[in-house]
């Protein structure tokens, strides 16, 4: 009885003098909902969050090799459980489109494409290429109305990729004035590397195509539509997103955010009825104000969006993990160190890979906020609802080895 004395002498002590830290109670509550991800997952613990949820968002670390596993498992698990139709890809609408067309029964060449496009970023790996190899292979199982589709809705990166795009709307018998696109667009495809792709001289002639496009579709809208039937709106948005990326790049974040925000709401009528699931970088999921930004999660789930109170959020924290490094492809030492409270993680952490649900009825993280550090205020599932907690993981592998 002694004992016990002390100890709730000492828990009142920790919640007097240091509120916002994560107490004994809190690491019991986090074992009590917790589930290991390691082998094959079940995400048990996901079904009572997914109530109602139209969107589901994951915000993971870059160039972790384990990322690209879990989106399939996730997506595969929503996919049957919650609906899920689209994936969500952080990535422009062109290069999208091209994955959508692969994953829909396109040709290999159609993914072999999009990756030189993406060389220099972090979604330049074995594992990414094999993701979207897994998901074809998975949607071939399925009738053409239940395939997961992808949805690119962030910034048109490689500047090529829009143009790629563009032209592959345009088949055959292309009208005169759209040579110049044609023939642009089969000059970026032979482009390589990241200095050619992202130079001044494509960031010029980008937009002085889209600029050119823009006049003919004012000088000849009604015989350009007849032309591209069914792919007139995806001609005219695609388009558009390329001549936002050049107006805004650069401006920072919260522009970003935005832009990526509008450009659903835009997209989402000319889809077919279906919910979403995206694996973005860890702040674009949060669902309130971080580091003095709106995210993209905070804009699907606040008063604009048609989706509020529909978004559900899972965060992922890395513990004594490697990351693909973009610029040199060398893996680099990398734990979430931003995040408060890691050792009471490790410690309720199950697995090295452990879903922690933190929305459940009693949890102390409806009362507080935790883990953030840069934060607006509230408590913590008003920024996600669900946290990953990986350990020991090695780094994304670059889909070619440097020759140094």
């Amino acid at each position: 009885m002694k004992k016990r004395g002390i100890f709730v002498l000492v828990l009142l002590f920790l919640v007097t003098f240091f509120p916002g830290q994560l107490r004994a109670l809190d690491l019991d509550y986090l074992r009590q909902n917790s589930e290991l991800l390691s082998g094959e997952p079940e995400f048990e613990l996901l079904l009572p969050g997914l109530e109602g949820k139209k969107i589901i968002l994951a915000g993971e670390a870059h160039g972790v090799g384990i990322n690209s596993e879990l989106v399939l498992e996730l997506l595969t698990f929503l996919h049957g459980k919650a609906d899920v139709r689209y994936f969500l890809w952080e990535g422009g609408y062109a290069l999208g489109s091209l994955l959508n067309n692969y994953l829909q029964g396109g040709e290999e060449e159609l993914l072999d494409l999009v990756f030189t496009q993406l060389e220099g970023t972090a979604f330049w790996s074995k594992e990414q290429y094999f993701f979207f190899k897994k998901l074809a292979e998975f949607n071939e199982e399925l009738p053409p109305g239940k395939r997961v589709g992808v949805v690119g809705i962030d910034l048109e990166l490689p500047l090529t990729s829009a143009i790629i795009f563009l032209g592959s709307l345009l088949g055959k018998e292309t009208p005169e004035s759209l040579k110049p696109l044609e023939e642009m667009a089969g000059n970026h495809k032979k482009l390589e590397g990241e200095s050619q792709l992202y130079s001044s001289r494509v960031r010029l002639e980008t937009m002085q195509m889209a600029v050119y496009l823009q006049e003919i579709i004012e000088l000849e809208g009604e015989n350009l539509q007849e032309f591209l039937g069914e792919d007139w709106f995806a001609f005219q948005y695609g388009l558009r997103r390329l001549i936002q990326t050049h107006e805004t790049w650069g401006e920072g974040p919260q522009v970003r955010e935005e832009n990526t925000f509008s450009n659903l709401l835009e997209l989402a009528p000319h889809l077919e009825r279906g919910n979403f699931f995206g694996q973005w970088g860890g702040n674009h999921v949060l669902q309130r104000n971080h580091s003095q930004v709106n995210w993209l999660g905070s804009f699907l789930n606040g008063p604009r969006s048609p989706w509020a109170g529909q978004v559900l959020s899972i965060y992922y924290v890395y513990d004594h993990c490697k990351r693909m490094d973009p610029r040199t492809y060398q893996a680099r030492d990398y734990t979430s160190e931003e995040i408060r409270d890691l050792a009471v993680l490790r410690r309720a952490a199950p697995a090295e890979i452990s879903l922690f649900w933190l929305d459940a009825p009693g949890s102390p993280f409806r009362e507080e906020i935790h883990f953030l550090t840069r934060h607006s205020g509230g408590v913590t599932t008003d920024y996600f609802q669900y946290l990953i907690m990986i350990r020991n993981q090695s780094a994304s592998n670059p889909l070619r080895k440097t020759e140094d």
